[in-house]
Parts: C-alpha cells; sequence; structure tokens
C-alpha cells in the first residue's frame, strides 16, 4: 500500500502495520520515509 502525508487520510507506518496484522498479514518491503511511502504486505506462509 502507498501513503503521503498529502493524503487526508495519511497514516502512519506503524499505524498500517498493525492494522494490516489485525487482518493477518505482516510487512515484506517498506519503501520511502515519513513523507511518502510503499509498503508491501503478505499473508504468512500456512504451515
Amino acid at each position: 500500500m502507498t501513503e503521503t502525508v498529502f493524503d487526508p487520510h495519511y497514516q502512519r507506518q506503524q499505524v498500517v502495520t498493525q492494522l494490516a496484522a489485525l487482518a493477518g498479514f505482516e510487512p515484506k518491503e517498506y519503501f520511502g520515509n515519513w513523507l511518502t511511502y510503499n509498503l508491501n504486505l503478505q499473508k504468512p506462509a500456512v504451515s
């Protein structure tokens, strides 16, 4: 997912990671900074 501070619904990376964890996702890759970022999420592998 991509967030930018110019978005009126901007969420910090920490908040997005917490919400994603509640939905069963985990972070895979992170690119960017506080102004704008892209966070790739994935479902954990089923064992």
